[in-house]
C-alpha cells in the first residue's frame, strides 16, 4: 500500500515576472529553456520501521477500543502454523444514509506476507473476543506458501465442501487493514443489499450416498462434520465424519476436483 505525493519545481506557475512559458512543463529564461519536472514517490507504510498515516476513509471507520489483536494456529504443511490475528469492528456508512456495523476477522503470516480477512454484511450484536467465534461451524483455515485456503461444509446438509482462497499480501497486519477499510468504502452497496463479500467454490462430494450423509436416529439432520484437511503430495485431503458415525476421506487435486472417496463405517 503507497500512498503518492507530489513534488513539483515549476509545473505550478513561474515564481517570477521575467520567467516566459514557452511550452507545457516548460520555462525560458533569457533564451534558455526550463524543464519542470514532477516527481513522484510512493512510500510504504512500513518503510524504514516508520509509521505513515493514511487518509480517513469517508464512510468507513474502525469503531474505537474494537481492536483486538493475538496468534491463531491453522493448518500448514507442516502441520499447524501460527499467525497474527486481529478482530475488529468497522461502522460502514451506507448510501440510503444508514449505517452497518460489522465483525471484521484478519489473519496475517509473516514470513510469506500473505493477509486473509473476512466480513460478512451481517449486523453484529456482540463483538467476538478472538478469530475463532468469527469462523463458520465445520471450517478450516490451511496455509500454503501461496495463499490461504478456507473449507467450509456451509450450511444444512448437503455433500459438498466450499472453498475459498486469498492470495493478497501486505508488509504488515496494518497494511491489510487499510485495505480493508478501502474495500469496504468501495462496497457500501453491496453492504447495504446484504450481498456476501467474499465468493466461495462449491465442491460437490459425488460418491458420498444418502445413508451416509443425511442422519437415521434424529429428527435434525445434522450433516457432515469436518474433521481435518491436509495435504498429500499436490492433492487435497479431506476427512468428514458422518451424522451416523463412520469417516470419509475425499481427495481433491489442487483445482479442487474429486480424485477419489472412500467410506469407512464407524
Amino acid at each position: 500500500m503507497g500512498h503518492p505525493n507530489s513534488y513539483q519545481d515549476l509545473s505550478s506557475g513561474p515564481p517570477a515576472a521575467n520567467f516566459r512559458k514557452s511550452r507545457d512543463n516548460d520555462y525560458s529564461v533569457g533564451g534558455i529553456v526550463i524543464r519542470a519536472i514532477i516527481c513522484v514517490i510512493t512510500l510504504s507504510s512500513s518503510f524504514l520501521g516508520v509509521a505513515f498515516r493514511f487518509p480517513e476513509s469517508l464512510h468507513a471507520e474502525i469503531v474505537p477500543d474494537s481492536v483486538k489483536s493475538a496468534t491463531f494456529e491453522v493448518r500448514s504443511e507442516l502441520g499447524h502454523t501460527r499467525v497474527e490475528s486481529r478482530v475488529l469492528q468497522a461502522r460502514v456508512e451506507l448510501p440510503n444514509d444508514t449505517s452497518s456495523i460489522l465483525d471484521v476477522s484478519m489473519l496475517y503470516d509473516s514470513d510469506s506476507k500473505l493477509f486473509r480477512w473476512q466480513a460478512d454484511p451481517v449486523p453484529s450484536i456482540h463483538q467476538p473476543k478472538d478469530i475463532s467465534q468469527t469462523l463458520p461451524r465445520n471450517s478450516l483455515i490451511f496455509l500454503t506458501g501461496s495463499k490461504f485456503v478456507m473449507f467450509w461444509n456451509g450450511w444444512g446438509s448437503a455433500a459438498r465442501i466450499l472453498v475459498r482462497e486469498s492470495c493478497e499480501r501486505h508488509l504488515s497486519m496494518n497494511e491489510g487493514q487499510v485495505e480493508v477499510l478501502r474495500v469496504l468504502e468501495e462496497r457500501r452497496g453491496d453492504i447495504q443489499a446484504g450481498k456476501f463479500l467474499h465468493e466461495y467454490k462449491e465442491i460437490p462430494f459425488t460418491g458420498l450416498d444418502r445413508d451416509f450423509i443425511v442422519s437415521k436416529y434424529t429428527a435434525i439432520n445434522r450433516g457432515l462434520k469436518l474433521r481435518d484437511v491436509s495435504r498429500v503430495s499436490n492433492n487435497w485431503q479431506i476427512v468428514e465424519d458422518g451424522p451416523n458415525g463412520g469417516s470419509a476421506v475425499i481427495m481433491l487435486n489442487n483445482k479442487y476436483k474429486v480424485l477419489s472417496v472412500n467410506v469407512s463405517a464407524k
